[in-house]
Order: structure tokens, then sequence, then C-alpha cells
């Protein structure tokens, strides 16, 4: 198996430091420099091999798959939404930590909206549609994409709190001498 994930590029919420789940945000025209920047690097990781390509259903990951690699077939897929912030849509971390001091997304989840646990069952999901020999191309966003490069290596969610990601961004996780392993991490061109 080998999952190349990308972060889609930027959004306005996303250059102001806000919480961007199931909004609808088009990419700005840096994100969608972005996204077209993503291109080579993402031919260079697929020469070789046959693979799939799958997107969140939102619309910042489908302009991005759609600028970063034009001649591919997308199937989308709703395991691979972002996190759903709840009351904390559209808000800044910053903003939330001054009314709720302590506040952790990873420990706390967001009112009204997902738990950590809930995006880890989502990205367990999506994983068990794969086939184990798959080249898998994945369009999606900063927190899902954390949490399900934590499943697939088969580690407790948690463990996507420091694997931060850029936007307009390239990970792999690959078979690596018979395990899975983080090959490539945030590469942006």
């Amino acid at each position: 198996m080998q999952l190349i994930l990308v972060r889609h590029g930027e959004t306005e919420w996303n250059a102001l430091g806000r919480f961007v789940g199931s909004t609808d945000l088009p990419l700005t025209p840096r994100g969608e420099q972005e996204a077209t920047n993503l291109h080579p690097r993402l031919v260079q990781l697929l020469a070789k091999s046959d693979f799939r390509v799958f997107t969140s259903p939102l619309l910042r990951a489908q302009q991005t798959a759609a600028l970063a690699l034009p001649q591919a077939k997308c199937a989308i897929s709703s395991h691979l939404r972002e996190f759903d912030y709840g009351e904390f849509e559209g808000v800044s971390s910053e903003m939330v930590k001054r009314e709720r001091p302590g506040w952790d997304i990873w420990r706390d989840g967001c009112p009204k909206g997902e738990r950590l646990s809930d995006v880890a069952t989502r990205a367990a999901m999506f994983l068990a549609e794969l086939a184990s020999d798959d080249t898998t191309v994945v369009f999606s966003h900063g927190y899902l994409l954390r949490v399900l490069t934590a499943v697939a290596l088969k580690l407790s969610p948690e463990f996507g709190r420091p694997l931060l990601l850029d936007t307009g961004s390239i990970s792999v996780v690959a078979q690596v001498r018979g395990r899975r392993a983080i090959t490539l991490w945030n590469a942006r061109d």
C-alpha cells in the first residue's frame, strides 16, 4: 500500500487562521497556485504505478485535485471530509482558547461537532475500502490527513497531533521493509 496524501490549497479562512470544516470555501488565487505547483511532484511519485484518486466532497479538495492531477478521474469519499468543528467552525483556535483555556481539539473535540474518535472511525472506514497493494492519492484536509496517517500506521489517532501539514502539501505513507512508514511529509514545491 502506498498512500499519497495531499492537503488542499489555501482558502480564505486558512489564510485567516480559522477552522474550516464543512464550510465549502473555494481556493484563493494562492491556493490555486499551490495546487498547480503539486503537479510535477505528483507526476514523479506516480510515474511507475497504477493508482486511484479519492477526494473529499468539499470544493477546496476537489479544486486541488483538478489542478494537481487534471487528467485523473477522482472518486469522492465522504470519509475524507474535514473534522466537523461544530460551534468552532469559522473561529480561530486562539479565539476558542480565550473562551476555553486549556481546550485541545485532540482531547476535547468540538461542541456540536466531532471528537477525535469520530474522525479516526471515518479514516479506518476509508482505509478498509482500499486494496492492500494499491497506490492511492487522497486529496483532503489537514486534521483528517493527520488522523488518517496515524490510523494507517496502526497508531493511536493522537499520533497525528505533531504531524503538521501546510496547505498545498504532499505526504506519503508506504510499505517499507514489511511495515507502513512515513516516507515523505509536508513537502511543497
